[in-house]
C-alpha cells in the first residue's frame, strides 16, 4: 500500500470512528479519541507520538492507530472492566509485518498504562497512552 493511500485511509479512520477527540476519558466512559502515546519497546528505544482510538459497532471493541518516530501501527482492542488487551502490528516503517500484543490499564484519569510485547522478541516494553483533552 502507498504511503498516500495509507494516510488518506487513516484520516478516514480518524474522522469517522473517533467522535469524541481529545477528551478526557474516565473508567466507565468511552475511550475513542486521540492520545499523547510514550514508549520503551522491549529492547529500550524510546519512541512517542499519537494514538486514535476508535469504536466499532460494539461497544467493548476499538480499533487503534498508532502514529510514532518512524512507524504506524494499527491494532485492535477489547475492554473488560478497567483493561484493554489489544493485538497490533505495523502497518509501515522499517518493521512492517511485526505483530504483538499489548495490556493496558485504564486509570481514572484516563490513562493508559501498559505493557506491550513484540512477537518473537525476548523482554516487554511500557506504554503510556495519555488523552490530549
Amino acid at each position: 500500500m502507498t504511503r498516500t493511500l495509507f494516510a488518506s485511509l487513516l484520516v478516514a479512520l480518524v474522522t469517522t470512528a473517533c467522535t469524541v477527540p481529545g477528551s478526557q476519558v474516565e473508567v466507565g466512559e468511552e475511550l475513542a479519541g486521540t492520545y499523547v502515546v510514550n514508549g520503551i519497546d522491549p529492547i529500550g528505544i524510546e519512541y512517542s507520538g499519537t494514538v486514535v482510538i476508535g469504536e466499532t459497532e460494539r461497544p467493548d471493541e476499538f480499533v487503534l492507530s498508532w502514529i510514532i518516530t518512524g512507524s504506524i501501527q494499527s491494532g485492535t482492542g477489547r475492554r473488560t472492566g478497567d483493561t484493554l488487551e489489544v493485538e497490533w502490528q505495523v502497518a509501515e516503517g522499517p518493521r512492517a509485518g511485526s505483530a504483538g500484543t499489548g495490556t493496558y490499564t485504564i486509570t481514572e484519569d484516563g490513562w493508559l498504562i501498559g505493557e506491550r510485547s513484540i512477537d518473537g522478541a525476548d523482554g516487554i516494553g511500557t506504554e503510556e497512552i495519555i488523552p490530549t483533552g
